[in-house]
């Protein structure tokens, strides 16, 4: 290095420059490197996947907000990840609570055939069983009609016809075999009464008609003593005395 060069030199100009080597103090056009800013995406899937309905969308965004923020470009990495799984559990549980309502809309909306028998008096207990019947066809396979009008007379004598009914305080139960109750309080002339209609869903398109109850008495009883009989029988193998 010549001295001309030397004497030019003047570390007082100079700046330490923390990616390595040096740049002209108060030289204006160098500008550090800023830091990354957030990402509107990541902060907005998180916060949409607490949303019930918009969850789904929560969950879009926490995916595209992953690939925005990769790499350190923005802020938000945490966000954007936290935003799938809770966007997913979210909108699971919004499905389960959709789903318990079209169920439970549909029952009501046959329900309403079920409560047009219990109106019937003495006199027109066929003619309301024979309606019944038209519009549950395949309650048959469970009760044949002489059994539901024989159940239905005995209601009738017992209880009266039934003025009116309204949802139970837990109007929706499911069962263990896969079945759904519908509870009401039905108001009869000779007080009120628990009315009981057991639904099954045969496919995903509708619900069938499975069992009638009121205060407990069935139209198709859960387990007859006939059919324990016969399950005992049939697991029981012959004895020698009875010439097997």
């Amino acid at each position: 290095m010549s001295e001309s060069n030397v004497d030019r030199f003047d570390p007082r100009q100079y700046e330490l420059d923390p990616r390595g080597g040096l740049w002209p103090g108060g030289d204006p056009s160098f500008a550090p490197p800023s830091a990354p800013r957030w990402s509107i995406v990541a902060i907005t899937g998180f916060v949409l996947s607490f949303l019930l309905a918009l969850a789904p969308l929560g969950v879009l965004l926490g995916i595209v907000g992953i690939f925005r923020t990769r790499g350190g470009r923005r802020k938000g990495m945490g966000l954007a990840i936290a935003a799938i799984p809770v966007g997913v559990v979210v909108s699971a549980l919004v499905g389960m609570l959709a789903l318990y309502g079209v169920v439970l809309f549909d029952m009501q909306r046959e329900a309403l055939h079920v409560g047009a028998v219990l109106r019937a008096s003495r006199t027109t207990v066929m003619e309301k069983a024979d309606a019944f019947y038209k519009q549950f066809p395949r309650f048959e396979s469970f009760a044949p009609r002489d059994v539901f009008t024989e159940w239905l007379t005995g209601v009738i004598t017992k209880n009266g016809s039934m003025t009116a009914w309204k949802p139970s305080q837990t109007p929706l139960q499911p069962q263990l075999d896969g079945s759904w109750e519908l509870h009401y309080t039905g108001d009869f002339v000779n007080g009120s009464a628990d009315v009981a209609v057991t639904f099954f869903a045969a496919d995903w398109r509708q619900m069938d008609l499975r069992d009638l109850a009121v205060d407990g008495v069935s139209v198709v009883p859960k387990l007859r003593a006939v059919d324990v009989d016969s399950l005992d029988s049939a697991k029981t193998p012959p004895s020698a005395d009875d010439g097997g």
